[in-house]
């Protein structure tokens, strides 16, 4: 089994025409950028591309007969939505392919975006399926793999092991279970755009190479089952996954990609509103119905014993007999009477000897929770363009990351007291020179940090606010502009308590600072260095570390003038090796 006769699209960053391993491979083409040609320019949409179909014979696609329709959507700059859109419409109406890899997503928000839409309508409409990186964020999973119809895909390692970075749930709004599947994702060597011979292939990770495991695993299962649509090669995939003890759905879903198991599976379980959320505000019955059909695509009846595991799931029958070619159904009763608000996952069972299908389902019942809706505006006015913005609860951590379009957010949050942390860039500055700011916040058990290369003073603005255990710090680095490299840096850190002061200047003269003369020398023969050095804000560590704009001469004296009263951290890098680790090296006063 290998894929043959069916069409995979990939819509990315194009590929490489000329790479030994997707010669022949490639059926169709079509550039929705503004680029000159369909050539890849970033290497990614090449290495997923020979992921799936791949023509080497070391580095074999997982689906190395099917054939690609390659969609262009993304550039060296990033993707556009209008892209994507067209990319997709493509892929599924024009191409008619079986399968679409999108190795690719954004933040996820409260509210059904357009690519969502487009995954769940073009599935709906065509039976295509859209196989979706779930994102490389770690605790959250990204859009359009958050879309209901999409298979989305989480990362794991050779021994299963859910990479730290793999997209995870629960999704924004409702908490249902993504991903829904995991597929290798580290170490993943594939092609590489541009190179030959022996520099044609490179090793990448992330949620972009787990991706393409699932969607040629798709292609096999088609090639047996031609007449399947994809949200039946979808459910055939994840009843079948082999899932990872002690690892959550919200990170595994069912589990790890089992292509083999699917394709001996003669029974699919296809799931039909098995996930409920219930509203603190909403109605107080709590209780919600769904189904499960079992679809028997063998010769032979199959007698099936089904087990839910979940507190809040109850099924109609114990038994079900799946008639050969034919289908039977269970109701699936969904509980949330008197029960405890959070999440509440299960897994419903079915087996019948070496046959063992798994699909997950649940409810969220929500604590007391309110629509909040936040407007982020530039000094005008009017809708900022590029905001940024944080929830915070200063006793517990816990954080909300707001997610602005037209300069509107938002957001279901659960009572509590949250503060609001915004900066707005309104695009009127921004330098490229030497001299930076640090800013660093924490309240209570929180804490945010950020860097901006902005010179201090212009362009830099704070709205003061009285916050009682907030603390503040901006810190800024200057050289010599006469003498490079500069024989000398100032350090100079200005913190403030209780809120955000009225007035962010510091006027610092160099009598009032702390003179240190730091001499450097190698333990090798590295002939320069790179100090890095940072003043202690949170309690637990040094908020940055920052370097002089030039390296040091190794044996070489650097003088630095600091804000008196902080205590200091310093490590050192002769060369290309670490070979001093950060210590406390002094307080000045």
């Amino acid at each position: 089994m290998t894929g043959k006769g069916v069409t995979v699209a990939v819509l990315d960053s194009g590929y490489d025409p000329d790479h030994p391993d997707l010669k022949g491979v490639v059926a169709q083409e079509r550039n929705f950028t503004d680029d000159p040609d369909i050539r890849d320019r970033t290497g990614h949409g090449t290495h997923v591309a020979s992921i799936i179909a791949g023509a080497d014979v070391n580095y074999r696609g997982i689906a190395s007969g099917a054939r690609l329709a390659v969609g262009k959507v993304g550039t060296e700059l990033g993707l556009t939505e209008s892209a994507i859109l067209a990319g997709m419409t493509w892929a599924a109406t024009e191409v008619k392919a079986k399968i679409v890899n999108l190795s690719f997503g954004a933040p996820d928000t409260l509210d059904l975006d357009p690519v969502e839409q487009a995954v769940n309508t073009l599935s709906e409409r065509t039976g295509t399926l859209f196989v979706v990186a779930a994102g490389n964020a770690g605790t959250e999973v990204f859009s359009p793999g958050s879309a209901d119809a999409a298979l989305t895909v989480g990362s794991v390692d050779r021994q299963d092991g859910v990479a730290v970075s793999s997209g995870s749930g629960p999704r924004t709004g409702d908490h249902a279970i993504k991903p829904d599947i995991t597929a290798p994702g580290v170490g993943i060597v594939a092609a590489k755009a541009g190179g030959t011979g022996g520099d044609a292939h490179v090793a990448m990770s992330g949620t972009s190479m787990a991706a393409p495991h699932v969607a040629g695993a798709a292609a096999i299962l088609a090639q047996l089952h031609p007449d399947w649509t994809g949200q039946r090669l979808k459910a055939a995939l994840t009843g079948a996954a082999a899932a990872t003890p002690g690892v959550t759905p919200y990170r595994q879903g069912t589990g790890r990609v089992d292509v083999v198991r699917a394709l001996a599976q003669q029974v699919v379980a296809v799931p039909d509103r098995l996930w409920a959320y219930f509203p603190w505000d909403g109605p107080d019955g709590r209780v919600t119905t769904g189904t499960v059909s079992y679809e028997n695509a063998g010769d032979t009846p199959v007698d099936l014993d089904l087990t839910a595991d979940g507190d809040v799931l109850r099924l109609s029958a114990q038994q079900l007999r799946v008639p050969a070619g034919g289908r039977a159904t269970v109701t699936v009763t969904i509980d949330g009477k008197d029960r405890a608000t959070g999440e509440h996952v299960g897994t419903i069972v079915a087996r019948s000897g070496a046959t063992v299908i798994r699909t997950l389902a649940g409810a969220f019942v929500e604590p007391e929770s309110h629509d909040v809706t936040i407007r982020a505006v530039d000094r005008n006015g009017g809708p900022a363009e590029a905001a940024f913005a944080q929830l915070y609860d200063p006793r517990t951590g816990d954080t909300r990351e707001v997610r602005f379009t037209d300069g509107v957010a938002r957001l279901r949050l659960p009572k509590s007291e949250w503060s609001l942390y915004t900066e707005i860039e309104d695009g009127t500055s921004g330098t490229t020179q030497r001299d930076l700011v640090d800013v660093g916040l924490a309240d209570g058990v929180w804490q945010y940090g950020y860097t901006s290369w902005k010179r201090p003073g212009l362009g830099t603005f704070v709205i003061p606010a009285r916050a009682p255990g907030l603390r503040y710090m901006m810190r800024t680095l200057w050289d010599s502009r006469t003498r490079t490299p500069s024989p000398y840096v100032y350090d100079l850190v200005k913190t403030y308590a209780d809120g955000l002061p009225d007035d962010p200047a510091y006027a610092a003269r160099r009598a009032d600072l702390a003179k240190v003369t730091a001499t450097y020398r190698a333990s090798a023969t590295a002939a320069t260095g790179t100090p890095f050095f940072g003043a202690r804000f949170a309690e637990d560590k040094a908020v940055f570390m920052e370097s002089p704009a030039q390296d040091v001469q190794l044996p070489g004296t650097l003088v630095h003038y600091r804000t008196p009263g902080f205590v200091s951290l310093r490590a050192t890098l002769p060369g290309d090796r670490l070979t001093q680790t950060i210590i406390r090296a002094y307080a000045v006063s």
